[in-house]
């Protein structure tokens, strides 16, 4: 690894931005991945949202990495326009509060939460299809008053007109409300 700016981390001591592994790219990585080559892979990279560093891509390469008992792996700071710029810093940081909310710390708490391409595919980018629309629609100040009252239940995303807006409650249950109702989805 010739790069200056690639370091060691502790898996563990790094945070998550994904709340969901899809079994075909874990099953992927297990087929060409081995901790003796670790040296000749790409660095993952990470970022630090103001609580540490947390892999902003890779989860599923971190994750086998763990699974093989490996203790550390090589990162590099991601500067990318994606995670710096001010709608991926909202993104990201959105991120890391739903990992937070399900008390996903890092990368050995996605064990249980490997799913089928097509539920990664609903569960995981669905949802942040649905955050981008919400962030990047309608005004802070509107945001703000959609928080559903009387219902333990957070804002998460909205349709890319931003008129069907999207909640879930601690348990991963999801709504949608559509026309004033909120229903379960």
């Amino acid at each position: 690894m010739s790069q200056s700016n690639v370091f060691y981390a502790d898996i563990l001591s790094l945070g998550v931005t994904q709340l969901y592994l899809s079994s075909r790219k874990v099953d992927a990585v297990l087929q060409w991945f081995h901790p003796a080559n670790m040296d000749t892979y790409a660095p993952l990279p990470v970022y630090d949202f103001g609580d540490g560093l947390h892999l902003t891509d890779g989860h599923s390469r971190a994750y086998v990495a763990y699974r093989m008992g490996l203790q550390s792996i090589p990162v590099i700071l991601d500067h990318s326009e994606l995670v710096t710029g001010e709608v991926g810093q909202k993104l990201y940081r959105a991120d890391v509060e739903w990992a937070k909310r399900y008390g996903i710390r890092n990368v050995s708490d996605l064990s249980c939460r490997i799913v089928t391409d097509a539920e990664y595919n609903r569960l995981w980018k669905r949802r942040c299809d649905r955050s981008y629309d919400l962030l990047t629609r309608p005004q802070e100040a509107a945001l703000r008053l959609l928080q559903y009252e009387g219902r333990d239940v957070f804002l998460y995303g909205a349709d890319h007109s931003a008129s069907i807006f999207y909640y879930e409650d601690a348990s991963g249950g999801l709504y949608v409300l559509k026309d004033g109702n909120l229903q379960p989805e």
